[in-house]
């Protein structure tokens, strides 16, 4: 089956049911659209995505197993690679139809996975097509106040001063799309699509359908 991957990041694995009984903020169920809300609400950690439990593959046999790492495994298969990618400074100029089947990102970027669109976007002569790398950890780039309750009023707030980097890029969006085949010999098998390395929100659609979203 060929699948149309479309993945929405904004600046981990997901499944249809909750396998127990869900903990607090992970949430199940088929929805058509996010809201676009999800992100700005604390409570809300995900939805569809697997709860946390060791780390472990699938093999066909103790011969396999012996070998320990999922590429021994026919039931495992990396997503790593060369994507299209497009990027914006803020949610509100992002592609919002990207994810339909039909909506052509041939004009888009290439960009390799794993891998941090700001360093990615840096060129030889200082160049930041893809936004300014964080360089510090203190203070945060977007402006707040060393008061109860601040972090309310949100990460969109319009900076005071210019020097913040929120007054130019005030929450990064990056849309990924790229499409793959699911091997016919895992017809009938549960299959978890797993992400490592995102951060720190995103939406996932597959052939078009929204499939949830996770945080952190």
């Amino acid at each position: 089956m060929r699948n149309i991957f479309s993945f929405l990041l904004g600046l981990l694995a997901l499944n249809s049911f909750a396998d127990n009984e869900p903990l607090k903020g992970f949430e199940y169920g088929n929805v058509a659209q996010p809201s676009g809300e999800e992100w700005q609400s604390p409570e809300r950690l995900s939805l569809n995505k697997l709860q946390p439990s060791a780390y472990m593959f699938h093999f066909t046999d103790g011969t396999q197993a012996t070998q320990v790492l999922p590429e021994s495994s026919p039931y495992w298969q990396s997503l790593d690679g060369t994507w299209k990618f497009h990027w914006v400074a803020s949610p509100d100029q992002r592609p919002k139809d990207f994810y339909q089947t039909g909506f052509n990102v041939d004009t888009w970027d290439d960009i390799k996975v794993p891998g941090c669109w700001n360093v990615q976007g840096l060129g030889k002569h200082g160049e930041m097509k893809y936004g300014v790398p964080l360089y510090v950890n203190q203070p945060v780039m977007f402006y707040h106040e060393v008061k109860v309750g601040d972090w309310k009023e949100g990460v969109m707030r319009q900076p005071k001063d210019q020097r913040y980097t929120t007054y130019k890029y005030p929450n990064e969006v990056g849309s990924y799309r790229r499409t793959f085949t699911v091997p016919a010999e895992w017809k009938g098998r549960k299959v978890i699509i797993n992400f490592d390395g995102v951060d720190s929100f995103f939406y996932l659609w597959i052939n078009g359908k929204y499939v949830g979203f996770s945080k952190n």
